[in-house]
């Protein structure tokens, strides 16, 4: 599974991923994990396994309006999914997050083909700050969401950084950022990461630290 962030900053709200496709440890291939959609105004960044979703990127691709992505999308991925992911969860489980911007403003949100706490299989969820997986420390969440307001590529960066060297999952290859505002939807690089393909990730390497003395790049 990828490293995927989901957050509000400012009039904007934003979806990260890195861009790492892997056997294993091994990195096979630069993959980018989002996907802008301007009819539906709205980047999608994806986790999952990289076969399965291709299906699911395309289903997403074809919805016909904003209003379909909230009432026809959950019923579709659970009539198509579902019993997939019953018998093979590690094939068929996935998790799209959407930065948006609709009459309300800007909006993040969550649908996944596995259930969480909280969180029903094939449900959105929307959130009112962050989310992130995998997880990372609580302080550091709160220190990059204050830094998100004048800073929102640094304050993905660190939580990046910390996903990467968590070990919770293979992440690498670089860091993609979307911002989605009333008007625009704007992607652009975070950063790249030090892996070369077929190659094993090494997970410390490329790690942006901050310390008294400014920041310090470990390569």
């Amino acid at each position: 599974m990828s490293a995927l962030l989901l957050f509000l900053s400012g009039n904007e709200a934003f979806v990260a991923t890195d861009a790492a496709a892997a056997v294993g440890t091994r990195l096979v291939s630069l993959t980018p994990k989002i996907h802008v959609l301007p009819h539906l105004h709205v980047a999608m960044g994806v986790r999952g396994h990289f076969g399965a979703l291709r299906h699911v990127i395309h289903l997403v691709q074809n919805l016909a309006s904003p209003e379909d992505l909230q009432t026809v999308l959950p019923a579709k991925l659970k009539e198509t999914y579902g019993f997939r992911v019953k018998w093979f969860p590690k094939l068929w489980g996935f998790d799209l997050g959407f930065a948006g911007y609709d009459k309300t403003g800007p909006y993040v949100e969550l649908i996944s083909s596995v259930s969480r706490e909280d969180h029903p299989a094939f449900e959105f969820r929307r959130f009112e700050v962050i989310w992130v997986s995998p997880n990372v420390p609580m302080d550091l969440l709160r220190s990059s969401y204050d830094q998100a307001d004048r800073d929102p590529d640094g304050a993905a960066i660190a939580i990046m950084d910390a996903q990467r060297s968590g070990g919770g999952a293979v992440i690498g290859g670089y860091g993609q950022i979307t911002s989605v505002g009333r008007k625009n939807i704007t992607t652009r690089l975070l950063k790249p990461y030090p892996d070369k393909i077929l190659q094993p990730i090494d997970r410390f390497s490329g790690i942006t630290v901050k310390s008294d003395e400014g920041i310090l790049n470990f390569n």
